[in-house]
């Protein structure tokens, strides 16, 4: 049965209603692009894009035509770790929501959005000379 309409117009139809959509969303977009899953993370942050902020307002808030902003999440194009988190930036500030990323080893008590089964063994502590400081949003 083919479908009576476009995939990213459902997608950003119930968007438009549901908040908590929005924001799975774009934690989908990164929990992709932080496992490697690239080209789905592109994917998914495209969907994001479209149903949020939309590729006008991106582009001018990066200084780039809405088709550079489609270009750089389309999964086959080359698109650097810097355009990649600030398309990111935008829509968290768009969207009034600020996400962190967690170490999580799997065990019971470590909270997660996702989990697949894998069970890993903590790692190691890192020594560094240097403190990690919080960074405040801009």
């Amino acid at each position: 049965m083919p479908l009576t309409r476009p995939y990213d117009d459902t997608i950003r139809e119930r968007a438009q209603c549901d908040t908590e959509f929005r924001r799975l969303l774009l934690i989908g977009a990164i929990e992709n692009l932080l496992a490697g899953d690239v080209a789905v993370g592109k994917i998914r942050l495209r969907h994001t894009v479209n149903s949020t902020i939309g590729y006008e307002k991106l582009g001018e808030l990066m200084g780039k035509t809405p088709e550079d902003i489609k270009r750089m999440c389309h999964p086959d194009y080359d698109t650097s770790v810097n355009d990649l988190f600030e398309i990111i930036k935008h829509v968290q500030q768009h969207e009034g929501i600020r996400l962190e990323a967690k170490v999580c080893s799997g065990k019971p008590d470590c909270e997660s959005v996702a989990h697949d089964g894998v069970h890993d063994e903590p790692a190691e502590p890192v020594e560094s000379e240097q403190p990690l400081h919080p960074v405040s949003p801009s």
